[in-house]
C-alpha cells in the first residue's frame, strides 16, 4: 500500500493521505476506488492522471472564511459520496494527511 488507507465503510468509503505518485492513483484504482474527493490541492500531474484514469473527482480545499462555509462543504461531500454509492462507485477521501478526512467524514451524515 503506498499512502495510508483505511476503509471506513467497508468497499464503499475509504480515508488516507493524498496520492503522491501515478503509482498511487493506480494503486487505489486496483483496489477498487472510482471516485475521490481531495481536501488539499493535489500535484498538477496526479490531477491529469486521476482524470484521465477515469475517477470522478471532487476538490474540496478548505473553505473560504465565509459564514457556513464549512457547512457547505460538509454538505458537497455528504451529496458527492451519496451520489456515487447510488452509482455503485466507491470513495476515496484524502487530505493532507489521514486525520484531515477523518474528521470532516465524522461531520456527515453518511456514517
Amino acid at each position: 500500500m503506498p499512502m495510508e488507507f483505511n476503509w471506513q465503510v467497508p468497499s464503499w468509503l475509504a480515508i488516507g493521505d493524498q496520492p503522491q505518485s501515478p503509482e498511487d492513483i493506480d494503486w487505489l484504482s486496483q483496489n477498487g476506488i472510482k471516485a475521490i474527493i481531495s481536501l488539499a490541492p493535489l500535484k498538477p500531474g496526479l490531477v491529469r492522471k486521476i482524470e484521465t484514469a477515469g475517477f470522478d473527482w471532487l476538490s474540496l480545499e478548505k473553505p473560504p472564511k465565509q459564514k457556513n462555509a464549512a457547512l457547505t462543504q460538509v454538505k458537497e461531500l455528504n451529496t458527492f459520496i451519496r451520489e456515487k454509492i447510488a452509482e455503485n462507485k466507491p470513495v476515496f477521501i484524502c487530505g493532507e494527511n489521514s486525520k484531515q478526512p477523518a474528521s470532516l467524514v465524522a461531520k456527515t451524515q453518511f456514517n
